[in-house]
């Protein structure tokens, strides 16, 4: 069983009348981890397409539960870092992003034991550039605490 780690997308001209696929190549920034190679994965796009996002799936030896964000624009990915409770790691589920509300929905899928039933998560996405990349609120929480140390000390 091999997984994959290769993008493609699907040029379509503007009449309909023909597509082809290429190769894309998401960019992470320099010194930023890119998504792994992955299966059975779930993705969607923003009602203005202008960002996808890519949820969970299977590895190969696991199921996954992270989130990552791809400006479909620049073609820059970014792993984002979403505040607890976060859905059960999950493969073979569904995402969608439906109307104006700009929440993406997470629900299904397979847990690599069992089937995964009755959850429904949801993520506000009307601003996906404001999400923060994983790592970034740990961070920023670390600084913060270091600040009010020096502040005690002062």
């Amino acid at each position: 069983e091999r997984v994959l780690a290769d993008c493609y997308k699907l040029d379509v001209a503007a009449d309909g009348s023909s597509a082809s696929w290429s190769p894309a190549y998401p960019d992470a920034g320099a010194g930023a981890k890119s998504i792994p190679a992955r299966a059975q994965h779930a993705a969607s796009v923003t009602v203005d397409r202008k960002f996808l996002f890519i949820f969970g799936g299977y590895n190969g030896e696991k199921s996954l539960n992270d989130l990552w964000l791809l400006d479909l624009g620049s073609f820059h990915l970014r792993n984002l870092g979403v505040e607890p409770p976060a859905p059960e790691a999950r493969s073979r589920h569904t995402t969608h992003i439906m109307g104006e509300t700009q929440l993406l929905h997470i629900f299904g899928g397979y847990d690599g034991g069992k089937p995964v039933a009755g959850d429904v998560y949801t993520l506000d996405v009307t601003d996906p550039a404001s999400l923060e990349t994983e790592g970034s609120g740990d961070d920023k929480k670390k600084d913060d605490k270091k600040k009010d140390e020096e502040e005690e000390d002062a």
